[in-house]
C-alpha cells in the first residue's frame, strides 16, 4: 500500500522511525497539512485514520 521507504521499513530495519503502523498514516497525514497549508485545494488521501487526523487538524485550525 504504501510506496515511500521509510513507510515500509521495519522497526528493526529503522528503529528510529517509531511504531512502522502508525508511520505511513503520519506520513501521508504530514504531507496532506503540509500541502492545504500551502495552497492545495483537493487532497486525495488514502488511509481513513490519516484523513481524521487531517480533518482534526484543519478544525482545530478554523476554529475561534
Amino acid at each position: 500500500m504504501w510506496k515511500i521507504k521509510e513507510a515500509k521499513l521495519t522497526e528493526e530495519e529503522a528503529p528510529l522511525l517509531g511504531d512502522p503502523a502508525k508511520r505511513g498514516v503520519l506520513l501521508e497525514a504530514g504531507t496532506a497539512l503540509l500541502l492545504a497549508l500551502a495552497g492545495a485545494d483537493i487532497l486525495i488521501m488514502r488511509h481513513p485514520d490519516a484523513v481524521q487526523l487531517v480533518r482534526g487538524f484543519m478544525k482545530d485550525l478554523m476554529a475561534d
